[in-house]
């Protein structure tokens, strides 16, 4: 898998360099017609610099659900009853 290298800054210390993360390069997206695409993302330890970021520090892959239009609008018209 493609991979580039990211900076993401910390959120909480605005001031801290950030680290630098893998990144997906627009590959493992699978559409599931209107209903949903999962696409795959990486799970990464941060290094200092670009340079310094190697394949090693990825440590896992995980799968993104994002829903559809489909399923959007069948959640729309969902109703809870209590049983």
């Amino acid at each position: 898998m493609k991979y580039k290298v990211i900076q993401w800054k910390n959120p909480q210390d605005s001031k801290a360099d950030g680290l630098f993360y893998a990144s997906t390069v627009n590959e493992g997206k699978f559409a599931l017609g209107d209903f949903a695409t999962l696409r795959l993302n990486l799970q990464s330890e941060g290094a200092p610099t670009a340079e310094e970021f190697n394949a090693s520090l990825i440590k896992g892959v995980k799968v993104v659900f994002t829903s559809g239009v489909e399923l959007k609008a069948v959640l729309k018209n969902v109703r809870f009853d209590r049983s």
